[in-house]
């Protein structure tokens, strides 16, 4: 959950110093809502990251509907946040560079953890009969 906060804080503050791509914020979205799907629903890492992207590419695409409900949803600032305002091609490519990003560090942080069982079972004394 502290991570999920600490994404979500460094996305709001990618918005807010100069300097920083816009698109930064759009990759830490995509990194956020693959957390926020892990903590859901537990897949594989490509699962994972199938539903994210389906996700991020969902709500942008949905940005192409203009419904005056959903306007007024966007206009308030929880649906600003988590809808966006207006469709944008290049969104896409971040979230996916986001979701990418998290694809490569799970597998390493897997792979890591499969090399520390396999020392931990290697540096475990046999039990002698």
């Amino acid at each position: 959950m502290l991570l999920l906060l600490l994404i979500i804080a460094a996305g709001l503050l990618s918005r807010k110093i100069a300097g920083i791509p816009l698109m930064a914020g759009d990759v830490l979205y995509a990194v956020m809502m693959y957390v926020l799907v892990s903590f859901f629903c537990a897949g594989s890492i490509v699962n994972v990251a199938m539903m994210s992207i389906c996700i991020c590419f969902a709500i942008e695409i949905s940005q192409l509907w203009r419904a005056p409900w959903l306007l007024a949803l966007r206009q308030t600032t929880l649906g600003k946040l988590v809808l966006g305002q207006g469709f944008v091609w290049s969104d896409l490519a971040a979230y996916t560079l986001g979701v990418l990003l998290c694809i490569a560090v799970g597998l390493v942080a897997k792979r890591y953890k499969q090399r520390l069982h396999k020392n931990k079972e290697a540096n475990t004394p046999e039990m002698q009969v």
